[in-house]
């Protein structure tokens, strides 16, 4: 199937009003199927790279609906949209580990075109990583390299906001009104939690702060918390 610029940003246009037409449905497929296949062919090549590393490497892909909700909550275009498809890897260290990490990752794929985001410089809403978007052809994807403590901190944002709206993770508020009082102020207090956490996290990567193991500890807490809060009222 032939594509462009232009019919995948039409297609996008499509997905936000939420009306597909057979032809749409056709195309996104195909596009999913460019999507998946570059995806496998980074995972890939980022496990044959650090196999001999103790690192974490998994491969993701948004689905229709959280493709959806990333174009209604941006001004991005679909054809922008570096993280439908991509890899996560999680450095089994600190700060030093994951810069090595992000100069093997972009050495490794010399031949595409490669963009560094660095979330520790510009967090997005306390979340930090560093991300290395993948360019081929028409086909973008990305590259997530998180230390433990970024990571242990984005799943516990990602915990909550199933709970209280995921809109929290992009500086909404949480939403909470349909739970009990008492489970209301522990997600309320959670969220808090993970917020000043966040701030906890970047003072304790520019050196202000060495409580890494006791942030690490605090992030599982709430993570715990927050998944026996969702298992009783599921």
């Amino acid at each position: 199937m032939e594509l462009s610029r232009a019919r995948i940003d039409r297609l996008g246009e499509a997905i936000k009003s939420g009306e597909l037409n057979d032809v749409d449905q056709s195309v996104f497929n195909y596009l999913r199927s460019q999507w998946a296949e570059l995806g496998n062919e980074i995972s890939n090549k980022l496990m044959l790279e650090f196999d001999n590393d103790e690192f974490s490497v998994s491969l993701r892909l948004k689905n229709l609906e959280t493709i959806r909700a990333k174009l209604l909550r941006t001004t991005l275009r679909l054809s922008s949209l570096r993280d439908v498809v991509g890899a996560r890897i999680v450095v089994n260290e600190g700060l030093s580990r994951q810069n090595d990490t992000v100069l093997r990752s972009v050495a490794l794929f010399g031949d595409y075109a490669v963009k560094i985001i660095d979330r520790r410089e510009f967090p997005s809403f306390g979340y930090r990583a560093v991300h290395v978007e993948i360019r081929q052809g028409l086909y973008l994807g990305e590259i997530q390299i998180r230390t433990p403590l970024q990571h242990e901190w984005a799943r516990s944002m990602e915990s909550l906001a199933r709970l209280v709206s995921r809109e929290v993770r992009y500086g909404g508020e949480p939403v909470v009104d349909t739970y009990s009082p008492v489970v209301r102020n522990l997600l309320l207090n959670s969220y808090r939690n993970l917020v000043e956490l966040g701030r906890r996290i970047e003072m304790s990567e520019v050196g202000v702060l060495n409580d890494t193991a006791e942030l690490f500890q605090e992030l599982i807490t709430i993570n715990s918390l927050v998944i026996e809060i969702e298992r009783k009222v599921r």
